[in-house]
């Protein structure tokens, strides 16, 4: 028999459906007293690596984005003069949005 924490995040991911990626970190052992005695310890440690995965992902996110941004800005250059049904150019939008990443 075993027993088992399980600890299940998401981290963001442009290429991820929805935008994030599901991911589970699993601690198992075949001492159930193991686990009982050390599950504070066991969840601190795990929400620390949780943590340090959701900054290099987020940092990772954020410089994906604005570089997809860039591009995007880039593309509808040539179309600043062709409005979208709203009377909204998309090229602005997107500088608007890079700019605001960017802060």
């Amino acid at each position: 028999i075993c027993s088992c924490l399980v600890h299940h995040f998401v981290l963001p991911d442009l290429d991820a459906r929805g935008y994030i990626r599901p991911f589970s970190l699993v601690y198992m052992t075949t001492e159930e007293k193991r686990l009982n005695n050390e599950i504070l310890t066991l969840l601190t440690s795990l929400a620390k690596v949780v943590q340090a995965y959701k900054r290099g992902a987020a940092s990772t996110f954020q410089r994906d984005l604005q570089e997809r941004l860039q591009l995007l800005c880039i593309g509808f250059t040539h179309q600043e003069t062709m409005a979208g049904p709203l009377g909204i150019k998309v090229g602005d939008i997107a500088r608007e949005i890079f700019v605001l990443l960017a802060k």
